[in-house]
This record gives structure tokens, C-alpha cells and sequence, in this order.
């Protein structure tokens, strides 16, 4: 075991959002001594598959298992982690989000009420405050998010409860508390993580909630009962495969019809949403009438649609915070020379940027 290294460990399917966030780790300051590596788990079966995989193939004593979706902004963020491990050999585990007093019947979504982070559910990107001990270095938590977990010892992930994609963020928590060790959220002035997560869909937890009551029934009292109607997911799901061939086919009238008949409730599809920002991008454009090449002109598939908003967003963000001038500047150039609208990223900047106004005022729009 390599006591001088960190690894970043990540489940990934998407190329583009893997890569933004290997950018943040790869811009990390490494304290003296230090040394990290990033391991990629592709087509992974679950959560706790990948990274029992990535794990074992680990010589790294501190771990850091995070999203593809999770930025770190904290540029010392590995200096701050390692305080806090060797501060205490009791603490096994930290976070950026967790709970205390858990909901006795395991629906964890509703017990996220410590520590700190930005979120954005593509709609709106924020910070998203739970308590943190004011003056002090952590806040003891009986469980935390898998967003991001950072561990100094090794506990294998339970493949054997086949929990898929849900709750493994609190099957280890539980595991390591059960072999005795604290889990903590480090104290935040400022988060130091992004969270580009949008909406759960929630499909199987139920399912996978089920499991963990009877795995782990010292932690919770409560028996099973379902919580979940998912008939309004299902249902966004089927108005997004309308938009999208509209999209593809070019019939954006036709996407705007289809968008007037959505109920007013919150969209809880992703791909919903993105296709409802892509509307919004397509009426400012048309309202302005301008000589700049639309948004859409140099795409085809909703693949290349999503893929170009997201490429824009993570410059957006870079703008925001003052990283990464090179890949801001080359979008500016590209808004100047009209090869995409100022209104198309101006929109990109409300839906994705925390401080909007910043990220607006970087790009001269």
C-alpha cells in the first residue's frame, strides 16, 4: 500500500462529462511527496462492481470514489482530505454530503441534511446547504452521498446485494460503520464540489430500498413500504422521445407544440429538460433574427445537441471561476466571429452557471 498516493476512481459512460472531470482533478495541487492517478471503470454491471474492481487494482491508500458528473473546485482538496485522515485513524470515510438521523424507513433522498455543495438539475445550478459544525473541522455523519467518498482504508463494496446504480452510497457507509469506523463531512467555507447531477429517475429504488432494510435492520426500524409512484417519470420519458425525433427531423414548430401541453409540475426527466432548454435556445434565437449561425446549424442527433450544450456549459463554468482561460477564450472567439449566438450560451449561462452574472460578464455577452 502506497501511503504517499491518491486515487480517483470513477464509474463512467460519457466521454465528455469523464473528461471535465479529470480536468479538475489533473489541475488539483499535489502537496510534496504526493502522487495521483485517476482509474476509469467502463461498462461496469453496478457501482460496487467498478469499484471493487478499480480498488483491488489500487496500490493507493487514500481512495477518492466520485461521479463523472462531480467537479472538484477546491484546488486543495487533497491537502484538505489528508488533514482530516491523519488528524483521526478513527475516520474511515468523508464526504461533501451526508445525513444524520436517518428516515427509519431507508428513503434516504429526504436525509441529506449535512455539509455543502453546488448542484445543478440543469434547470438551475446552486448551493445546496445542509448544517456544518460551525468552528470545527467535521461534522460526524451516519452516512454521505456518492457523489464523491474518500476513504483511507479498503472495505469491499457489496456486490453480493446487487444494488445496481442506488443506495451503495450508504451500503458501505453502513459497512464502515459497522466495523467501527467515523464517517465525516470536512468543514466547507465554499463547496468544493460541483455536482452536475440533475434529477434522479428513482426507477429501481424502491426495489433496491427493500434490500437494504433487511441487510441492514440495525440501522433501521421501519418495515418496507413502497414510496414511489413512477408513472409521471414514465410518462416524461415518452414526451421526450416525441421532442427528441422532432429535434432530429428539424420540426422545432412542432417540438414547441408538443412543449405547451406539459404539465407545469417540475420536469423530473433529464433528458426532458435538456431538451426544454434546447427550446428555450431555439425561440431566443428566432426572436433575434440575427446574421449568427444558430445553435443547431452544425447538429444532427439529439447526441450532438446534448453534446454541444454540454460543451458549452463546462466553458461557461470556466468563465465562472476564472479556470481553464484557453478553452474560454476559444469560445469567445467563436461568438465573436458568429458561430454561435451570444443569446445561445447567455441561456446556457442561466441554467448552468452559479453566478450567472459573472459567467455573462466574463464573456462580454
Amino acid at each position: 500500500m502506497n501511503e504517499k498516493k491518491i486515487s480517483f476512481i470513477i464509474c463512467a459512460n460519457n466521454d465528455l462529462y469523464y473528461s471535465e472531470c479529470a480536468w479538475y482533478i489533473n489541475h488539483l495541487k499535489i502537496p510534496a511527496g504526493y502522487e495521483i492517478d485517476i482509474l476509469c471503470i467502463t461498462g461496469a454491471e453496478s457501482m460496487a462492481e467498478g469499484y471493487n474492481a478499480a480498488m483491488k487494482d489500487s496500490d493507493a491508500k487514500y481512495k477518492v470514489y466520485l461521479h463523472q458528473d462531480v467537479f472538484i473546485y477546491n484546488r486543495n482538496f487533497i491537502e484538505d482530505i489528508l488533514g482530516v485522515f491523519q488528524a483521526d485513524e478513527q475516520i474511515g470515510m468523508l464526504g461533501v454530503i451526508g445525513g444524520v438521523n436517518l428516515p427509519q424507513n431507508a428513503v434516504i433522498w429526504n436525509g441529506w441534511n449535512l455539509g455543502l455543495t453546488y448542484g445543478c438539475d440543469h434547470v438551475v445550478a446552486a448551493p445546496i446547504r445542509g448544517f456544518q459544525e460551525e468552528g470545527g473541522r467535521w461534522t460526524e455523519a451516519e452516512a454521505i452521498d456518492g457523489m464523491l467518498m474518500a476513504t483511507q482504508y479498503d472495505l469491499p463494496w457489496r456486490e453480493d446485494l446487487m444494488l445496481g446504480w442506488d443506495f451503495y452510497d450508504v451500503s458501505q457507509s453502513l459497512e464502515f460503520r459497522r466495523q467501527g469506523y467515523r464517517i465525516v463531512l470536512p468543514y466547507q467555507t465554499e463547496p468544493w464540489c460541483m455536482h452536475d447531477c440533475g434529477n434522479s429517475k428513482l426507477i429501481h429504488y424502491d426495489e433496491i430500498r427493500k434490500k437494504i432494510l433487511k441487510e441492514y435492520k440495525e440501522f433501521f426500524s421501519e418495515e418496507f413500504r413502497p414510496e414511489y409512484d413512477l408513472g409521471p417519470v414514465r410518462a416524461q420519458e415518452e414526451i421526450f422521445e416525441i421532442v427528441k425525433e422532432c429535434l432530429e427531423q428539424g420540426m422545432f414548430e412542432e417540438a414547441l407544440k408538443v412543449r405547451s401541453q406539459i404539465s407545469a409540475e417540475k420536469i423530473k426527466d433529464n433528458n426532458l429538460q435538456y431538451a426544454m432548454n434546447l427550446l428555450e435556445i431555439y425561440l431566443a434565437e428566432k426572436r433575434r433574427d440575427s446574421e449568427t449561425q444558430s445553435f443547431f446549424a452544425d447538429t444532427a442527433t439529439w447526441d450532438e445537441m446534448k453534446n454541444k450544450y454540454d460543451a458549452v456549459k463546462f466553458i461557461v463554468r470556466h468563465a465562472e471561476n476564472g479556470t481553464d482561460q484557453e478553452a474560454v477564450e476559444n469560445l469567445m472567439i467563436k461568438i465573436k466571429s458568429k458561430e454561435i449566438s451570444p443569446v445561445a450560451v447567455k441561456i446556457i449561462c442561466i441554467h448552468g452557471a452559479v453566478d450567472r452574472r459573472r459567467a455573462i460578464g466574463r464573456l462580454s455577452l
